[in-house]
């Protein structure tokens, strides 16, 4: 449970359910021959549009795009029915040191939640399950793989 602003009455329940993803498979080099030419700032960019037009995909609704408390940064806050989901983003042109979501570290994991707990005690009104995904890109001439792990991490209690 994140403890939040007694005033607004907010409760958030966060789950301990495993993990589980969503993966979509695409082919060709729509934006690949040009990633090596962007900033990180507009790798970053490009990779948060994929994963939003994906979770769009899915049934989602995006309600922010790069949430800022601080120097903390959530990428993606986007809902469904049951749930208000905070979204780490990771793009990637190759793999061979890894699947993009491994590289969310610990102290990125602790900079999400702790925006989550103030975007939450802001904005939120009503009870809602809290989750922490994170959606893996690994995009390059050959194909795009877009992988939405839900329940990627959790706070520490």
């Amino acid at each position: 449970m994140l403890f939040l602003d007694e005033r607004k009455r907010t409760s958030v329940t966060v789950t301990n359910e495993p993990a589980t993803s969503t993966k979509l498979l695409l082919s060709g080099p729509t934006f690949s021959a040009l990633l090596g030419m962007m900033t990180t700032t507009e790798k970053g960019n490009k990779g948060e549009e994929m994963a939003c037009i994906h979770l769009l995909d899915l049934g989602y609704t995006v309600l922010e795009k790069q949430w800022r408390f601080g120097r903390n940064e959530i990428d993606l806050i986007a809902r469904n029915e049951a749930s208000i989901c905070f979204i780490e983003v990771k793009l990637r042109d190759n793999d061979w040191a890894g699947a993009p979501h491994a590289f969310v570290s610990k102290d990125k994991q602790r900079r999400v939640i702790r925006a989550a707990h103030q975007y939450l005690s802001k904005h939120m009104d009503e009870d809602l399950e809290a989750r922490f995904d994170i959606v893996s890109i690994l995009h390059n001439s050959k194909r795009t793989e877009i992988e939405h792990i839900e329940n990627a991490f959790f706070p520490m209690l």
